[in-house]
């Protein structure tokens, strides 16, 4: 049996040194060793068999089922409320710029009349902006 410390005292360790080492994550990616897009470029064959695989032995349902909605909604919830707050108001210019052809398409969209609440009718301006937003995605 290998000799390892306990998980106690591990995730104890990581809790207590880890918060510290920010500058060292900032200058991993200040300077990294090797380019990011070209270290993920060159592992495409290595995603492809990877969720190829994935998907044959089912591993994404699999995980699914070892998991509960709080096992998501608790750490959202401790976590995410300020990392979205400042995530979205840092991403504001990314967001234009990635928004803007589906922005450009909706602009060009001639709307259908509207009719009554409930008339299906009203479902064709949804399949036009739905359509409109997939080919600007796709460059269709």
């Amino acid at each position: 049996m290998a000799e390892i410390k306990s998980l106690e005292s591990i995730q104890e360790k990581y809790q207590r040194v880890t918060p510290a080492r920010r500058d060292d994550y900032e200058k991993g990616i200040a300077s990294p060793r090797r380019s990011w897009k070209g270290a993920a470029k060159a592992a495409v064959g290595t995603y492809k068999a990877a969720i190829t695989e994935s998907v044959a032995k089912d591993l994404y349902n699999k995980g699914l089922d070892k998991v509960t909605d709080t096992d998501w909604s608790e750490p959202a919830m401790t976590k995410g409320p300020g990392r979205f707050a400042e995530g979205t108001m840092v991403a504001g210019p990314k967001f234009g710029k990635g928004f803007a052809k589906i922005h450009a398409a909706f602009k060009a969209v001639t709307k259908q009349p509207r009719y009554p609440k409930g008339d299906l009718r009203n479902l064709k301006n949804v399949e036009l902006f739905s359509q409109a937003a997939y080919k600007a995605k796709i460059g269709g």
